[in-house]
């Protein structure tokens, strides 16, 4: 039952699960009695994440050193694993990132560990792109470091019912969701 170890997972992590009447899989996350973090640490995670959607931050080699922590690694969107090295490697390019980032949120996992999430929507190649973004920080001396994190392609429902989720140029939905049956289907 991979569904139902999921569950539990997720529970664990303060995060509902459900199935709609619509057979679309969903998470919540659960308020929690964590600690909270104060305005200024939410201004500045916040600026330190969009700040790596922007090229100027991005492919500043200098800002990149410092941002990224020794040990940092990323499962990415695309499903690969990113080491340091790798991101540091990276070419500059243009980045379509909308910004302010969607739904941005701050947890402190303990004082000086902080859990980011949001919802990232990047253009590559005319295709617009979704995914639910996770990363964990830790403040050090010198100010907070990315440790890790994780890009998850995702879909969003609109208010008219309608899948929304990634889109070629032709405007032809590519998405796939989890059925009741965990069956990937695609949309």
């Amino acid at each position: 039952m991979q569904f139902a170890y999921a569950t539990r997972v997720f529970v664990a992590l303060g995060v509902e699960t459900s199935f709609g009447s619509d057979n679309l899989f969903s998470l919540r996350v659960v308020e929690s009695s964590m600690m909270s973090p104060s305005a200024d640490e939410i201004d500045r995670l916040r600026m330190l994440e969009e700040g790596l959607w922007r090229a100027n931050v991005r492919f500043d080699a200098q800002a990149m050193e410092e941002i990224l922590s020794a040990d940092f690694f990323e499962f990415g969107r695309s499903g690969r694993i990113h080491r340091r090295e790798d991101i540091l490697a990276v070419q500059p390019q243009e980045i379509k990132a909308v910004l302010p980032l969607i739904d941005f949120r701050v947890r402190l996992l303990d004082p000086n560990i902080a859990q980011t999430t949001y919802i990232s929507v990047v253009t590559y190649d005319d295709v617009e792109e979704r995914g639910l973004r996770s990363s964990i920080w830790s403040r050090s001396p010198t100010g907070w470091q990315l440790r890790f994190h994780q890009g998850t392609p995702t879909f969003a429902l609109r208010h008219d019912g309608k899948l929304e989720g990634t889109r070629n140029a032709k405007g032809i939905l590519n998405t796939t969701v989890l059925t009741r049956d965990e069956s990937p289907v695609d949309q």
